[in-house]
């Protein structure tokens, strides 16, 4: 039986969500706020969370951006605004869907069903990569550079871990995008951009003058060898 988080502040919403999914054969645990959520994730590690944005103490986007700092749990993030801007802004966040209230019991657990079909995300693909600037250790989420810890987000992990599995190779923002976020998303030059931006303030000597995740004009971006790029 398949354990379900279900985060909202409001008490009815919550009994309304547990009835619907122990109906469909979930084990459903719940919390009221994001700090309890926080908690939650980390003593019961459910299999799937149903987040709720809009909540007092600890809204949806900063409880999701701090679960993702943790864990690969399957987040499904609940909101009564649908635009698009909200929906991409929890894809980006590291969601894994996003669905508008009010929804039916059938549909959440429909949702529900088909994130939980999905392959478990990977943090990286590789096991441990080392350019003598650069290590990055998968089994442990574990960066340094040159011999210096460094804090990385997952989507962050993600991203270096695809770029240093190409060393030397040019990969489109179109292609990073998808094999980061695991799915084609609206403006990825814009997207690849910004999160690169990210990466390099991290990595990079000078993020401003990358020696590292280097431009190909009208191309996309490329891992330098780390050892390569200090010997230049």
């Amino acid at each position: 039986m398949k354990h379900v988080l279900v985060v909202d502040d409001s008490a009815t919403a919550r009994a309304l969500v547990e009835r619907s999914l122990t109906k469909a054969g979930y084990r459903v645990s719940t919390a009221e706020d994001g700090e309890v959520a926080l908690r939650r994730v980390a003593e019961l590690e459910p299999d799937l969370v149903l987040l709720d944005v809009a909540m007092p103490v600890l809204d949806g986007w900063e409880t999701l951006d701090r679960i993702r700092n943790t864990t690969r749990v399957p987040v499904i993030m609940l909101s009564a605004h649908d635009s698009e801007a909200e929906r991409v802004r929890g894809l980006l966040g590291g969601a894994d869907d996003y669905v508008a209230k009010p929804a039916s019991g059938l549909e959440l657990a429909a949702r529900i069903a088909a994130v939980l079909r999905r392959p478990p995300r990977r943090l990286c693909t590789t096991q441990v990569y080392d350019d003598g600037v650069v290590r990055l250790d998968a089994s442990n989420a574990a960066v340094t550079v040159r011999g210096t810890p460094v804090q990385l987000t997952p989507l962050e992990l993600r991203l270096l871990d695809t770029l240093t599995s190409n060393a030397g190779a040019v990969i489109s923002a179109r292609e990073l995008v998808k094999r980061v976020w695991e799915h084609p998303l609206p403006n990825p030059g814009e997207r690849a951009r910004l999160y690169v931006g990210y990466l390099r303030a991290k990595i990079e000597r000078d993020p401003a003058s990358p020696e590292l995740v280097v431009n190909v004009y009208g191309r996309g971006y490329r891992y330098v060898d780390g050892g390569k790029a200090d010997a230049a």
